[in-house]
Parts: structure tokens; C-alpha cells; sequence
């Protein structure tokens, strides 16, 4: 995953990012310290809160990798997570994924080999 920091620095964003994202699921309670540097907020919720968050029109910041992964795999995975956690049906070690970050997370910084953005693709 790649993409410019837009949100901080604009359109014009020079400065960007690479990313190797790990997704892990687990049922149960958990004790977690999430690095401040990284992590605004920390909250359990269900698919559809999640999903109530997510819109725009909620007013929500979410990363774009988090927002790629969400609409490609994760709600598939929730829906059964007894499935996700105790067999292989969702692994794949073989692959490794390539997103292009939405058009508006480019900026003038787009890494040589990509499309510039919005591609969305795998």
C-alpha cells in the first residue's frame, strides 16, 4: 500500500507512504496499548457500527489502507468469524497485495510503477 498524506499536507502532499498492513482477528478479551503515535482511538463495535463510522458522512478519518481492506475482505470475514479463525478458507500466503490508494490520497507524490492512484486494484 502507498499513499500520500493529503489530509496533512494537502494536495500538493510531496511526502507519503509505504505500507506492509497485517490484518489479526481474535475472540476474547484482549489487553491492548496502542502506540499514540499511530492510533487516535480504540473502540469494540459491531459490523454495523462499524459501517456507521465509516461513512463520510460520519466526519471519521480512517486510514486508506484500513478503508481498502474494510471494503474488500473484512465484513466478509466478520460475517463468519467462527469460519476465519478456525479454518483456511480466507489464507493465502502466496499473494501479496497491492492497493492503489483513492485518487484524493495522491497528491503530487505517486511512486514509480503505479498508476498514480484510484486504481484500487489487487
Amino acid at each position: 500500500y502507498w499513499a500520500a498524506d493529503t489530509v496533512t499536507h494537502g494536495p500538493s502532499a510531496e511526502w507519503g507512504e509505504h505500507e506492509i498492513d497485517y490484518v489479526l482477528f481474535v475472540q476474547g478479551k484482549v489487553t491492548t496499548r496502542a502506540n499514540p503515535e499511530e492510533v487516535d482511538d480504540l473502540k469494540y463495535v459491531t459490523p454495523e457500527e462499524l459501517r456507521a463510522m465509516m461513512d463520510p458522512s460520519s466526519g471519521l478519518l480512517w486510514s486508506p489502507w484500513f478503508r481498502v481492506i474494510a471494503d474488500t475482505w473484512l465484513f466478509d470475514w466478520w460475517a463468519d468469524l467462527d469460519e476465519t479463525l478456525t479454518t483456511d478458507r480466507h489464507v493465502d500466503l502466496s499473494s501479496i497485495r497491492y492497493f492503489e490508494p483513492p485518487a484524493h490520497h495522491v497528491g503530487t507524490y505517486a511512486p514509480q510503477g503505479t498508476d498514480g492512484g484510484g486504481g484500487g486494484g489487487a
